[in-house]
């Protein structure tokens, strides 16, 4: 895999270039939880479900905090000033009751050091893959370009109570 992230005994592998629903490329996220014993063993393989796409590696990085996974798509290793890409921001749940208060934010970083910052809010289905928003990282300045990935919600349960996740990918504006 090529992300990996482990809360308590579970721990989330992404495998970006895994060919899921037969397309190219299309990316996974494989889902393992250690017994009482000491093994691990896989307990699900997430995919982007209908919203797959060749080459659209989802599972380039992978962040899990409790029952909930977030999964991000990559930009490009470098970027050509004044592109636009477009990243589709999914979170994961394995809960089996729904999130409410739910806040997912993407934070750009710019070279610069100026920040741009777009949330979505509602609430989140149990035991499913949502794809949150498409978001357009606009290339502006030479350097580097960072956008952070964060989920809070809350979950009904006494357990869990107030859920986080943080995910992020980097590129480089030539």
């Amino acid at each position: 895999g090529h992300s990996v992230s482990v809360s308590g005994e579970t721990i989330v592998v992404g495998a970006y270039r895994h060919d899921a629903n037969g397309q190219h490329d299309s990316g996974s996220a494989y889902v393992f939880v250690r017994s009482s014993s000491g093994a691990w063993s896989q307990q699900a393989k997430l995919t982007a479900g209908s919203d797959v796409s060749r080459e659209g590696y989802f599972g380039q990085s992978v962040s899990i905090s409790g029952d909930i996974i977030v999964v991000g798509e990559p930009l490009p290793t470098s970027v050509g000033v004044g592109e636009v890409y477009e990243i589709a921001i999914h979170v994961v749940s394995d809960l089996h009751e729904r999130l409410r208060d739910g806040v997912v934010s993407a934070t750009i970083h710019h070279a610069d050091g100026t920040i741009d910052v777009h949330r979505w809010g509602g609430d989140l289905e149990a035991d499913s893959v949502a794809r949150i928003a498409l978001l357009s990282v606009p290339a502006l300045r030479p350097g580097a370009l960072t956008v952070e990935l964060a989920l809070t919600a809350v979950a009904d349960d006494a357990e869990n109570g107030e859920i986080t996740a943080h995910s992020s990918v980097k590129t480089t504006v030539s």
